[in-house]
């Protein structure tokens, strides 16, 4: 469930808090959150509304990936990259996305292997902690 990027991300942890609860109402037996880092540089610290819903989640016992990389899209592979878009390159680690529309994502990352992905933090955090809650 996509929960609005940056919008869902406060330091209030109680309003986190008592949002997470809400997302609980719908009865799922598991919540997972993955969350991108938004990271300039590798040694950049989470902003402090991330570092609030991690706590938070964390609180509820809900397990939390925070991307290595800045955001999802700079996941995608170059070879990906360039079947959607021809003439544009991947994004470095902790480039801003301005090259194509996020919407176009979903189609990226159609055009990778899932070995390609396995290898990444999301891929190894969705084999670990998602895989294993639907058996």
């Amino acid at each position: 469930m996509m929960l609005g990027g940056n919008n869902f991300f406060r330091t209030d942890k109680g309003e986190i808090l008592r949002e997470i609860d809400e997302i609980k109402r719908f009865g799922a037996k598991n919540i997972f959150a993955i969350i991108d880092s938004e990271k300039k540089t590798a040694t950049d610290e989470l902003s402090n509304a991330r570092k609030c819903f991690v706590e938070a989640c964390t609180q509820l016992k809900i397990s939390v990936l925070v991307t290595e990389k800045r955001a999802t899209e700079n996941y995608i592979t170059d070879h990906a990259v360039k079947k959607v878009r021809t003439g544009l390159n991947a994004l470095s680690e902790y480039e801003e996305l301005k090259q194509w529309n996020k919407n176009e994502n979903w189609k990226m990352f159609n055009q990778m292997s899932k070995e390609e992905f396995d290898k990444t933090d999301i891929g190894k955090f969705i084999e670990k902690q998602l895989i294993p809650s639907t058996r």
